[in-house]
Parts: C-alpha cells; structure tokens; sequence
C-alpha cells in the first residue's frame, strides 16, 4: 500500500450506480418486527440476569418475545460518595454528626475556651466550634479542640471523657467503654450489633478492633467478680445453716452440666459454675496431624476436641470439689431422672473427699414431664379413650395424658402442704388419693369426697376447672381401665416415687439460668475468645438482679454509676421492675389467669380442629399417594376395611 499523499481524493468511483438508487419501496422482513432492546445494569445485576439457576425446557420457555441485549454493565446503582478533599468541607460534614461525652467534662471546656478566646482576641466576634480535623477517638470518648471561623484562634485538646485509675503506665482506658463492655457481656449482642446501634443513631462507633481488646480486657475481671461473689453467697449458707443450728453446715443442690444451685434459701443462689470451651482463637486444628492436644493457657480453648461436651459426671465432680474446697456438701442432690451428677457426689464420698453421704432426690418438674410422656405413650390408655376415630382417641389420649400428670401433682402439692412435716402421714393420705382419681374420671366422686385436695365432687370436682379436659370426659367404669389408671398413677404417687420427692425439690433454678444464659450466649454466636467471661457475666445477673449486677461490676471495674444520676434511677428501676415480675409469677392471681387462658385457648383449638379442612400433600404426584378407591389423607381407615373383607 502506498504512503498517503496530499490532495489525495477519496470517494465512490465515476459511474458507480448505487444498489438502492431505483427502488421505490422496501420490503418488510421478520426481523425488522423484533425491536432490540438494550440495557445498561449494573454488575450485581448483570450476573443475576445471564446467571440462570436452573434449566428450562427451550420448547415451553419459547415465548416469541425477544430477550434484551445487555450492554456493559455499570459498576454499582448508587453513585460513589465524592471524597472529602478539604479541611472546611470535613469540618461541615462531621459536625452534623454525634458524638459521646461527659457533660462536666465538656463544661469545663468550653467556659476555658471562652475565656481563652476572649483574652486572646479581645474585639473577634467569631463561631467558636470543634476543630474535627484535630479529634482523637477513644472507642466511645473523644478528645477536642476548639477553633474559631473568624480569628486563628485554636484551643489545646481536652478529654471529653473519664479515665479509669489503673495505676499502670500507658493510656488509661475510658471509663464508658469499661462500662459498655460490662452492660454487652449481659445481652446477645456484641461488637458488631453494638457498632451497628451506634451507627444507626449517627454517632460516630468505635472500631471493630478496639472493642474486642476491650472486651478482652473487661470479661476475664468479670470472672474474677463473679467467682468472688459466688464465695460470698457460700460463706452466706454456711452461715444460714449454723444459724439454723445445723451441726453439719452442707447444703442441698440442684445439678446441670454448669451449674450448681442452693436449694436452702428463697433465692436459689447459683454457688458454682463450670464452663468448658472447645474452640481455640489461636491453634488451629490440623486433621492430618492427628493431634488434638489440649491449648496453651494463652487460648480460649480449655478442652480437646476427644473430650465429650456432655460428660455430666465429670462437670459435676469439678464443681462439687469446688464447693468442698469452700466447706459446702451437698446432702440432698437433687436432678433430673437421666443424670449422672449423683454418681459424682457418691463417688466424692467414697473416695473420702467429702464426708456427708449424698441422698439422691429427683427433680419434680422432670419427674411430672416424664410421668405425662409415660402416659400419652401406654396403649391402653389409647384403648379407653371415648373417642370414635383414632385420630380423636390419640387426641383425647394427649389430653389426659397432660390432665391426670396435672392432677397427681396438685394432689402431692396439697398434700405436702398439709403433711410436710410428717411424711408417713402423707404417704398413707396419698395411697387413698390413688385410688379416688381413676374413679373420678368415671365420674364416681364418692372417694373424692373422703380423700382428695382438689376434687370434692358436686360443682367443685376436678374436671369442672381443667384446662385439657372438658367437664364431659368419662371413661367406662371397668376393671382393666381402673387398673391401668392406678399404674400410670403409681409411676408418680407410689412409694417409691414420694420417697424421691419427699423434699418437693426441683431444679428450675438452673434451667431458669440456662435460658438466661442464651441471652449472654446466643446460639447463632460464638464468642470464642470472651466465653468464659460471659458465661460467669450471666450468673453475676441472675444472682443479684439484672440492675444491681451491672451496678456492681462497673464499680469494681473502676468505672461506677454516678450516685443520684438519671443512669443510676433507671439502672434501679431495671431492678425493681425484674423483682416485682418475678413476685407477679408466683401469686394466685396470675397462676389463676394463666389457667384460664390455657384453658381457653384448648377449647379454642379443639373447636377450629373440628372445623378446618387440612390435607397433607395435596401438591405431591399420584404416584406417591396411591390408596385404593377415594384418595384420603390418612389411609388407615381404608386399608382396614380392605383387611376385614379378605378375613371372609
């Protein structure tokens, strides 16, 4: 090709006659039908729109309609913040936002600001503001400085926050994050959800980094708290039980996995806990090593991973030798049916450990639960049900279950009331009581007339106010039904059963504390370095109170709630509202309003049951549902009758 030249002519050649020059018209084609339609999306949404999930039959999915030709996509749909490139122009953005500080602190500043300014430049009329560009954050505290928009008027940088006393050198920590740390160890959230609040008030959060070193420095001295407050509510037992003239100062106790409550007191003080951790922050587990060696002291973790999480006996071992080594035995060790915590204490015994025989006593809740589950799983209980379908029976069957579980624990309620302090009286009162029920739910009252707490007969019997049965149950009076009655009666009134429940002792103190404990240790969270501490932060609380726990443990960490303040009211008033809630849950009244609600909301139930027309599967294949004639939800029925006719 040759070099262009200058005045080179480009164009069409001489007598060239274009394709189109003669036509007159042009002529439609498909195409020409078909818009394109073009789109400019964003990146997220591009990769939505070409990233199908699935794959559709071409012939069902051919719509006739042209898809759209996507074009190159943007980077995002909101458009990016322009980047604050002066002094004067971050001073005008940050000063719109919040900021966390101490009143007197920040009194005391400006009152030397003004006059400093004032001495400085005598005649300047000026705005005297915060210079953002000079402030130093402290997690929630802030340090300032002053500036003036008239005048080059600049203050020295004041704390606008107070500092916690440590006696050590280095930066002393502020005492608003000593305290948030103290109040997060008590709640499900923690760094993240507390950044997130603060951001979402406009306020200015502290980093991410900087409240983790916080909470890493806080919940170990929580601990500390904890355990010390736990050796005061011992030494308090101890005294109690003297005082009470008992020659041997030990305790009854109630057991979980962590936990070990007094059964002594009102209070049900939780004396000990034990907290195993198997997850490291620092080592990380190898699986082609084969090692699972236990952590260094500096780790979170103080378990292998070949240690099981629920070796009960083992964590009640630790945690009664823990009790021992402050003079606390438990003699009446009361748990659930399943545990092994009293293998632990005998064993402590045996060993010469401890030198009061433990006397093994069963939880009552867990007893009740597991004698109703008992009852709603016999057969012939099923059998005497008076229902007409088995659908009706299995539901009558789970009601009576709850209902006759109910009424063996009034009757020993009652009972305990009125013989608590002679128990063979009770024991012969409760074995006539076993034989009035089963005649009661025949609608023979004759024997409750004579022997019941609950059931009189007349317009005061046992049915007219319960919350699972209606007023109309009756089973048929026979010699099988009664007796079968009288068994599963027996499971929780016989002998055997009242001499491991003659303390009516039950370990709701600790279950209590385990829901209480989710609210420190959520499940959706692990808090792999701070587990410990927030575990004991949670027995600190409900040992004490929600409001007079944080109370404590921010004035043992230095950083106290100013007496008298608006905080310290309302910290009490936390208290108060908790203490009087709880009082509220155990009067008659409000066990009366419950009872009438549950009982409401059966009938309710049973009513919209009757009337609803529920299918299950109605959306799957006929081959999976194939049921000779009328396709049902339950086959049962049909496949009985299909069984009588082959017997002829």
């Amino acid at each position: 090709m040759g070099k262009f030249k200058k005045g080179h002519k480009v164009g069409f050649k001489v007598g060239l006659v274009p394709h189109n020059k003669m036509r007159k018209g042009v002529s439609s084609k498909e195409s020409d039908s078909e818009q394109t339609h073009y789109v400019r999306l964003t990146r997220e949404m591009t990769n939505l729109v070409k990233n199908v999930p699935y794959k559709e039959d071409k012939s069902l999915s051919n719509t006739g309609i042209k898809p759209a030709t996507l074009l190159r996509s943007k980077s995002s749909d909101t458009k990016k913040a322009k980047p604050v490139k002066s002094a004067k122009e971050k001073q005008r953005i940050e000063s719109k936002t919040n900021r966390t500080i101490n009143i007197k602190l920040n009194a005391v500043m400006w009152n030397a600001v003004f006059h400093e300014h004032s001495e400085l430049s005598p005649h300047c009329k000026g705005f005297l503001e915060w210079d953002m560009s000079k402030e130093e954050r402290w997690g929630l505290g802030n340090s300032e400085c002053a500036i003036c928009d008239t005048c080059s008027y600049q203050s020295k940088k004041y704390k606008l926050y107070e500092e916690v006393k440590t006696g050590k050198k280095g930066r002393k920590p502020a005492k608003m994050n000593i305290g948030a740390q103290a109040a997060l160890a008590q709640t499900p959230i923690s760094t993240t959800s507390f950044r997130k609040i603060l951001l979402g008030t406009n306020s200015v959060a502290p980093s991410a980094k900087g409240l983790q070193k916080r909470a890493n420095a806080v919940l170990p001295k929580i601990k500390e708290i904890n355990e010390s407050d736990m050796k005061r509510l011992r030494k308090r037992l101890i005294n109690i039980k003297k005082l009470r003239g008992a020659e041997n100062p030990s305790a009854p106790a109630t057991q979980m996995v962590y936990t070990v409550a007094e059964n002594e007191t009102q209070d049900k003080s939780i004396l000990t806990v034990v907290a195993k951790n198997k997850l490291c922050s620092i080592h990380p587990v190898n699986p082609n090593s084969g090692k699972f060696e236990q952590c260094t002291e500096n780790c979170s973790s103080t378990l292998t991973f070949l240690k099981s999480i629920g070796d009960e006996y083992s964590w009640a071992k630790e945690a009664l030798t823990d009790l021992n080594a402050d003079e606390i035995e438990a003699k009446h060790f009361t748990t659930d049916p399943d545990s092994s915590a009293f293998k632990a204490a005998e064993d402590l015994y045996h060993e010469n450990i401890t030198q009061t025989e433990p006397e093994h006593f069963l939880d009552t809740r867990h007893l009740a639960d597991n004698h109703r589950k008992n009852i709603k799983k016999n057969p012939q209980i099923l059998n005497m049900m008076p229902g007409r379908t088995k659908k009706e029976k299995e539901n009558l069957q789970n009601n009576f279950s709850l209902d006759l579980s109910a009424r063996c624990t009034a009757e020993f309620t009652e009972a305990m009331e009125k013989y608590g302090g002679n128990f063979q009286k009770m024991k012969n009162k409760i074995s006539f009581i076993c034989d009035a029920i089963p005649m009661c739910y025949t609608g023979n009252h004759e024997l409750c007339r004579r022997h019941s707490f609950v059931c009189k007969g007349g317009k005061k019997f046992w049915l007219k106010s319960s919350s699972f049965l209606t007023s109309m149950f009756k089973i048929l009076n026979t010699t099988d039904n009664i007796s079968e009655i009288r068994k599963c009666i027996l499971y929780r009134l016989g002998p055997d059963a009242l001499n491991k429940t003659k303390l009516n002792l039950n370990t709701q103190k600790v279950e209590g504390f385990n829901r209480s404990l989710r609210r420190s240790l959520p499940k959706n969270v692990t808090f792999t370095k701070n587990f410990e501490g927030r575990v004991h932060a949670a027995v600190h609380s409900v040992n004490l109170g929600p409001g007079e726990s944080l109370m404590l443990i921010c004035d043992q960490l230095g950083a106290p709630v100013t007496a008298g303040s608006s905080v310290e009211k309302s910290l009490k008033l936390i208290q108060r509202t908790d203490k009087l809630q709880k009082e509220h849950k155990k009067s008659l009244k409000y066990k009366k309003s419950m009872s009438d609600k549950r009982k409401y909301l059966y009938k309710a139930y049973a009513i919209a049951k009757e009337n609803r027309d529920y299918e299950k599967n109605k959306l799957l294949s006929d081959a999976n549902k194939k049921i000779a004639g009328k396709k049902q939800e339950h086959g049962y029925a049909k496949v009985k009758r299909i069984h009588r006719s082959s017997k002829k």
